[in-house]
């Protein structure tokens, strides 16, 4: 089975600006994924998609790394990841070979582990075509959210039991963006969720950083520094 792995890094971040290549620990944010990915098992290549001239020019001097010039259209704010993906997977297989599924990687979560993400990928070969993407456990059950209308606090869904104790419920998940590996097949649906999904459970609030913002750099540079 040939799986690529894409790691994208577009310019344009308004909320954590050039964080691609800010330095985090003694080297660019970037660099913590790329050396992840190129260490990692069954895997036929490693590609990084940009339209950011500096973050290609950054990972020239990285070995059997596969740099994609990303088009603007997938490149602002409301391009949508799927895009990304398939725009990546079809130039890689024009440009070298066809492939049966992607492993995203993002840059914004610098702290995943090598032994987690072969994990997944070894899961994703036996549950092929199945998804796998990286999950955390919920401190609060979504089920004890709440919406404001006309002022007042409202439950979003409306249930009999809803003074029951958190402990009482079934644990729930939330995906934190520290990987995701889509078939070749499903990309073309454009969508990454296929039927069946399966979840590779991250307990470490380390491993489950997600850098999105300021703060999130902030405590990003945290972990490094006490070595959590």
């Amino acid at each position: 089975m040939k799986l690529l792995v894409v790691i994208p890094a577009r310019a344009g971040s308004k909320r954590a600006p050039k964080k691609n290549l800010r330095m985090l620990g003694g080297k660019p944010l970037i660099q913590w994924t790329i050396e992840t990915a190129r260490s990692l098992d069954n895997i036929c290549d490693v590609l990084i998609t940009s339209n950011d001239t500096s973050v290609l020019n950054f990972c020239e001097k990285f070995k059997k790394i596969i740099l994609c010039h990303r088009p603007e259209i997938i490149s602002n704010d409301e391009a949508k990841m799927i895009d990304v993906l398939r725009h990546a997977a079809d130039w890689y297989t024009n440009q070298y070979q066809k492939i049966d599924g992607v492993v995203l990687l993002q840059p914004t979560s610098p702290f995943r582990e090598t032994n987690i993400v072969n994990k997944a990928i070894n899961l994703f070969i036996k549950s092929y075509p199945s998804s796998v993407m990286s999950v955390t456990k919920t401190r609060e059950n979504p089920l004890w959210t709440m919406k404001l209308t006309r002022g007042k606090l409202q439950q979003k869904i409306m249930l009999s039991d809803f003074d029951k104790y958190m402990q009482d419920f079934d644990r729930t998940y939330l995906l934190n963006g520290s990987l995701y590996i889509v078939s070749s097949k499903q990309l073309k649906k454009r969508t990454l969720y296929s039927k069946q999904i399966f979840p590779i459970i991250i307990n470490s609030p380390k491993q489950s950083v997600d850098i999105d913002t300021e703060e999130d750099f902030q405590l990003a540079e945290l972990f490094v520094k006490v070595k959590i």
